[in-house]
């Protein structure tokens, strides 16, 4: 089933995003910042086929949570522009 697929994958790019955060393993930036947005990207592919799926925008259950997910993308994202921006390495050095 494709609910067992997307969060399998979506696990395995969670703890490889966690084990690349090992200070011991000296992974650049660079990288660590690719799996990140690699992995938010990710999430939006389960949310655009249960998006199409259900009927599109005309499904009110689409309607109704479509907005929570998109409001929950941009929590993620302004989470994700402070950790790019390092800004607790930067005012508390």
């Amino acid at each position: 089933e494709l609910q067992s697929f997307y969060l399998i994958t979506v696990l395995l790019i969670f703890v490889v995003a966690m084990v690349l955060q090992i200070p011991s393993l000296e992974v650049d930036g660079n990288v660590k910042l690719l799996v990140f947005v690699g992995w938010a990207v990710y999430g939006v592919l389960p949310t655009l086929h249960w998006g199409i799926a259900m009927g599109g925008m005309e499904n009110p259950m689409v309607q109704m949570l479509i907005p929570r997910v998109l409001g929950m993308y941009v929590i993620s994202g302004g989470a994700f522009a402070i950790y790019i921006s390092k800004i607790p390495e930067r005012w508390f050095p």
